[in-house]
């Protein structure tokens, strides 16, 4: 399969009008800018990890490698931290933008 920058270059050269070429070039920076936000970023809201990680359920394991390499360097230098052993974050149970309240419910009730 044709890595997707690749496969933009190819349809950006390919398109035949200037509107054509803008779209496509608009199409390319969002898939460049959505693929690095949801594989490369990490996210203080879920606990520094990368969403792709998050969803496709890898973010435990991730986050026992962590732990592993604190582990690690307490052993190796444990006055770096001071007053515990070092943990990674806990990973929230829900990640929300706007999470709902109750007043967001929509009425049941029909007049």
């Amino acid at each position: 399969m044709t890595p997707p920058i690749q496969r933009c270059r190819r349809v950006r050269a390919q398109s035949a009008t200037p509107y054509e070429m803008r779209t496509v070039s608009a199409s390319c920076r969002g898939q460049r800018f959505f693929s690095w936000y949801h594989t490369e970023h990490y996210h203080s809201g879920i606990a520094w990890h990368h969403p792709v990680d998050v969803h496709y359920g890898r973010a435990e394991v991730v986050r026992a490698v962590r732990a592993d390499v604190l582990a690690a360097a307490y052993a190796r230098t444990p006055e770096r931290f001071v007053g515990k052993h070092p943990t990674p974050p806990v990973l929230p149970t829900a990640a929300w933008i706007n999470k709902p309240t109750d007043d967001d419910q929509p009425d049941t009730k029909i007049p």
